[in-house]
């Protein structure tokens, strides 16, 4: 009966999956006819497998019988370690060299040494990561959870500062929509946070992906500064230099600068057609009425106009029909108000009277209501604008409004 032989050995690490440890080594092999370069084919096999220690004749650690047959060329597939997978996972692979020992049929097929284990064959080895000094030092806790108390992780650092230490870039790569960088605070006073420094090791900025002090914002702190420069609510409303409010889309602390050397120079504004100041009324004015100031309250303060060509006109009330309000002016603990009173632009206003297009209009006697100049000289401060159409059928013309 011919023997069988050992013609080509590889072996190359099998992962279970891609988050744990290597749980077999996959063997591939030849078998062919003793002597001869004729292979074996289409024949049932018994193959075993000896994994020793430090010598081709050193103490065996793990061993293993498997039973395969071959292929058309005598080619033939096996996992090392997938029979006895508890055995298999009891090597330590981080003390000594390793010797793989093969036998086909009880016939010695040859004895090679593993020169090149794999890393990550360390980390699951009776329970235990022999990475750490001692096997005491870190604990695989279950399938996924690698544990120590008071240890760090240090990765292209000899020195970690923290419990996880990465000196270099990260790189992410995910294969499915899945993939993504979870982070969670493990306290309610605790905030998620990302940390640069410069080569001396300053802080420089902290990214707080959920700023508990103020309201679970996502925000950019800088340590110069000593304060956020940005952030955002849950909403999505922006705050520059102060908290986002809950109000308002954008919150700026500051001066705002359109670069001239831009592609973009101009500030558009889409929601509104005129430039409103905040006034402050004692009673509710509803948009399209003309105010004037009220001289008997603070400065700042107006009331609905009652009488024909008022010296103390100020203008109308911003917001009537579809000619929405646009940039509002105000400065809040000096001239606060309640009331958007139109200063630049057009607005829409209720008028008494005929009035055409180009007439210039003024209070009038009907409360609220605006009406065409007859007067060839009129004092100055009563022009309250320019018509810009005819009255329509709420009686609302649109106005170009004049600076008082």
């Amino acid at each position: 009966m011919k023997k069988l032989h050992l013609f080509i050995l590889l072996f190359i690490p099998g992962l279970k999956s891609m988050s744990q440890a290597p749980q077999f080594i996959n063997y591939q092999a030849i078998a062919r006819y003793t002597n001869s370069s004729i292979p074996i084919p289409h024949q049932t096999i018994a193959v075993n497998f000896k994994i020793r220690q430090g010598t081709a004749t050193g103490n065996i650690l793990f061993e293993e019988d498997q039973s395969t047959t071959t292929d058309d060329y005598g080619l033939f597939n096996l996992k090392i370690g997938y029979v006895k997978a508890a055995s298999f996972k009891q090597i330590n692979w981080s003390t000594g060299s390793k010797f793989l020992e093969v036998k086909i049929n009880g016939n010695v097929t040859g004895v090679s040494e593993l020169s090149s284990t794999p890393y990550s064959f360390y980390a699951d080895v009776a329970g235990y990561a022999n990475i750490a000094r001692s096997s005491l030092d870190w604990k695989n806790v279950g399938d996924t959870i690698l544990y120590s108390t008071g240890k760090r992780i240090g990765i292209g650092t000899a020195n970690p500062e923290a419990p996880l230490d990465i000196n270099g870039s990260i790189r992410i790569k995910g294969e499915t929509s899945s993939t993504r960088i979870r982070l969670d605070a493990h306290h309610a006073d605790a905030d998620n946070w990302i940390t640069s420094f410069d080569e001396n090791g300053n802080r420089l900025w902290i990214l707080n992906l959920a700023d508990r002090s103020v309201g679970n914002r996502f925000g950019l702190y800088s340590q110069k500064a000593g304060s956020h420069v940005f952030n955002i609510t849950t909403d999505g409303n922006v705050g520059i230099k102060t908290n986002a409010s809950s109000s308002y889309a954008l919150s700026v602390k500051g001066e705002v600068y359109i670069d001239e050397s831009a592609s973009v120079k101009v500030l558009k504004v889409r929601g509104g057609n005129d430039v409103y100041e905040i006034w402050n009324a004692n009673e509710t004015i509803l948009p399209g009425y003309v105010v004037i100031m009220d001289t008997n309250r603070p400065v700042n303060s107006i009331k609905l106009s009652t009488k024909a060509y008022d010296r103390c006109i100020v203008g109308v009330v911003s917001g009537a029909g579809t000619v929405r309000p646009g940039i509002g002016l105000t400065q809040e603990g000096v001239l606060d108000g309640n009331t958007q009173i139109a200063c630049l632009g057009r607005v829409n206003v209720y008028v008494t009277g005929p009035v055409q297009p180009g007439d210039l209009l003024t209070s009038s006697d009907t409360p609220g209501h605006a009406m065409a100049i007859k007067k060839k000289r009129v004092e100055n401060g009563v022009v309250l604008g320019k018509a810009l159409s005819k009255p329509d059928s709420d009686g609302l013309v649109l106005m170009q409004v004049m600076p008082q």
